[in-house]
């Protein structure tokens, strides 16, 4: 995976712990599949979060 493939899966679960995902999670959701980031959110350590996110974007594919 490339510098900036890192660098955006990073971005994206960082607002995915900030209220500021709320508001975009759907534009966050759609990005992360196109993106074939699934595996890193899914494995991510945000347990809380990780299995709604991955529910998420399981159903819009």
């Amino acid at each position: 995976m490339n510098d900036f493939a890192i660098l955006l899966t990073q971005s994206v679960v960082s607002m995915a712990e900030s209220k500021i995902f709320w508001k975009h999670y759907n534009l966050l959701a759609i990005l992360a599949s196109n993106l074939r980031l699934k595996l890193i959110i899914i494995t991510h350590k945000t347990k809380n979060i990780t299995p709604f996110i991955a529910r998420h974007i399981y159903e819009h594919n």
